[in-house]
């Protein structure tokens, strides 16, 4: 048995300072990350940015939901999103539904409504994405749609008139 005196035991801050850096540390602040582990990181971020680009849309989305796609724990994604995307999972999660609905709003033809667009993007109820859009952008989602004019509508109140008139004259002809 191996006896070890207190005089021979070094401090575990001299005993790094004795020791030379491992192999891929920038230096012995254990505060510097290696840059494997930065790219590590980077590679977490960027898979799950892309998972939540491609899954906006489910209702109850998480980080624990997006943490099992990418193969890490919540805590270690909740960790890098906090460290290297300056906002937290919550944030990147509503602007990429925000942005979504934004655009489908504001198509200049065909645009949805909010009642359409709420589903799209996440929000079960179209007040939830009202409240949200509102939170985010300052304005209702119905100021981002794009007003038709007036000889717009007009022109499609006669096109809907037009198509009902067809259909009575087949159905009448068709009745002779």
């Amino acid at each position: 048995m191996r006896v070890v005196h207190a005089t021979n035991v070094s401090t575990p801050f001299e005993q790094r300072d004795i020791n030379p850096p491992r192999s891929g540390t920038v230096c012995n602040d254990p505060w510097v990350t290696r840059p494997r582990t930065e790219r590590r990181r980077k590679a977490l971020l960027a898979a799950a940015k892309q998972a939540v680009r491609e899954r906006y849309a489910e209702f109850d989305l998480g980080l624990d939901d997006i943490a099992i796609d990418v193969g890490c724990s919540t805590r270690q994604l909740q960790r890098v999103f906090a460290e290297l995307a300056d906002e937290s999972f919550r944030q990147h999660l509503l602007r990429v539904r925000m942005d979504k609905a934004r655009r489908l709003l504001s198509r200049r033809k065909g645009g949805l409504t909010v009642r359409a667009t709420a589903p799209l993007v996440g929000y079960r109820k179209p007040s939830g994405l009202r409240q949200a859009f509102l939170r985010f952008y300052g304005m209702n989602p119905s100021e981002v749609q794009v007003p038709l004019d007036y000889d717009e509508l007009w022109r499609r109140k006669e096109e809907r008139n037009m198509k009902k008139l067809r259909e009575r004259q087949d159905v009448r002809s068709s009745e002779r």
